[in-house]
């Protein structure tokens, strides 16, 4: 990541639609102009792609439901087509891969087609992963997942103040076993326990199994005795022989840490959820004004840059541009998206599951979903791909009747199949309602709605949605 500079484009590439957008925002939040390419490997060149003055891109293979040897092509051609284009921009790319905070996907296959794809400098790249993400309650320790109890957001709090206030819940520092070890605080920490996961998933197993590379695993303590310490960890697991080298993280303050570790290496990856984005942006944002002022710019360049980069402050109340009707549509089955559900129906938002009822279009604020998932039900693959399109065909009839003002969009087949009925092919982050959760407008028309949040579906409180709404409407709850 050295020689960060005014060319450095941060280029994420995820696995589905909501992982793209949860990295835009973190990314936003962080202080970089950030847009979401819905086309990032178009068949002939686009004269609007070329304009953009954003500095992170997020992308999607929308791969996550295929077979591993198909989700890393649909990677080799998305890469291999960013490598071209950002070196006919004159661009330096900063790649990192985004890979869902409860492993979800093909993240060993198309790590692998990274890897296979991409040579930093001529060096034997390799990839250090961190999937937590502990403003939304995940974590890492001895390589496996951990849930932490999540603090939530408080819908008045501003979009920027988002990503500071809903801090992590301060860690206790890990016991030693007789061998060294860390052991978890079992009063803080929780285990993972969902419809594809097993409590307590092991990264690196699961990695050994779908990767054809190395990997090595650093656990907590060196991450907690500082960037120094574990760089030299890091650096020794790839002398070691390992690809693929698995770092634990609990808090916000360890990621951060992950970030300066690995910056002064060249041939690194970062892979990791949306939790890792932020302080990887925020780094390049400070790199890339250093470098502007060594460049000695003058007062009024300066100036203009600051006023690109700056933290702006919360957007006005935007029922002030047609923020009604909202309409939010819910194609995840995640256990943590049908309680957001039940919490805003309960609140008497009216709700319409689109394979037994036609949705009402005339009401202000409305709920498409699919209906729950029984248990052992797969939430990803063909079946769930058909309901998504169904509920993508439900969206795109009432789009024949009337028109969202704010359309918020829970899960990646939703979010994917949603925009294609309104043909955009570039979002621009316009705020971070809460962590992970942008507010994005067409990139070539700014003005023109629907305004569009995404959220992925396993993110947020049970009184996630009701929040969303409330800040649309500009109203304290």
């Amino acid at each position: 990541m050295s020689n960060i500079d005014h060319k450095t484009m941060l280029i994420i590439l995820a696995d589905d639609l909501t992982g793209a957008a949860d990295c835009a925002a973190r990314g936003f939040s962080a202080g970089l102009r950030a847009e979401i390419d819905l086309t990032p490997a178009p068949q002939s060149p686009r004269a609007e792609y070329t304009s953009s003055a954003s500095e992170l891109v997020a992308l999607t293979t929308d791969s996550r439901h295929l077979p591993p040897a198909l989700a890393a092509q649909a990677t080799r051609a998305i890469v291999q087509y960013q490598q071209a284009h950002r070196k006919s921009l004159d661009q330096s790319p900063i790649w990192y891969k985004k890979v869902d905070s409860t492993l979800r996907g093909n993240i060993g296959a198309e790590i692998d087609s990274m890897l296979d794809t991409i040579n930093i400098d001529n060096q034997s790249t390799f990839v250090v992963i961190c999937p937590a993400f502990p403003q939304q309650g995940r974590g890492l320790h001895d390589g496996k997942l951990i849930r932490r109890r999540a603090s939530a957001t408080s819908p008045a709090t501003s979009a920027r103040d988002a990503s500071t206030s809903a801090a992590s819940p301060p860690a206790a520092e890990p016991t030693r076993d007789a061998t060294g070890n860390s052991e978890p605080d079992t009063t803080a920490i929780q285990a993972v326990s969902s419809h594809t996961l097993e409590s307590g998933a092991n990264l690196v197993e699961l990695l050994r199994a779908q990767s054809a590379y190395p990997v090595a695993q650093i656990g907590l303590a060196p991450v907690r005795q500082g960037e120094s310490v574990l760089r030299d960890a890091i650096e020794q697991a790839h002398a070691d022989g390992a690809r693929l080298i698995v770092v634990d993280s609990m808090q916000d303050d360890d990621l951060a840490t992950l970030v300066a570790a690995t910056e002064p290496i060249p041939n690194v990856i970062l892979c990791g959820s949306a939790g890792l984005v932020a302080p990887l942006a925020r780094r390049i944002a400070e790199r890339k004004a250093t470098a502007r002022l060594a460049n000695a710019p003058t007062v009024d360049e300066c100036e203009a840059q600051a006023h690109k980069t700056a933290a702006p402050a919360r957007l006005p109340h935007i029922h002030t541009v047609r923020a009604e009707p909202i309409w939010i549509v819910v194609g995840s089955g995640s256990r943590t998206a049908h309680a957001q559900i039940a919490t805003a129906r309960q609140a008497a938002i009216p709700c319409w599951d689109v394979t037994t009822a036609t949705p009402d279009w005339d009401v202000p604020t409305l709920i498409l979903h699919l209906p729950q998932p029984t248990q052992g039900t797969s939430l990803e693959g063909d079946g769930a791909r058909v309901l998504a399109a169904q509920l993508g065909a439900t969206v795109a009839a009432g789009l024949q009747t009337r028109h969202p003002g704010t359309l918020i969009v829970v899960g990646g087949d939703t979010a994917q199949l949603a925009l294609e009925q309104l043909a955009l092919t570039r979002l621009r982050v316009l705020a971070e309602v809460q962590p992970g959760m942008p507010l994005v407008c067409n990139a070539h028309a700014p003005q023109a709605r629907p305004w569009i949040i995404f959220k992925a579906g396993n993110h947020g409180e049970p009184t996630a949605l009701l929040e969303l709404i409330a800040w649309i409407r500009g109203t304290q709850r």
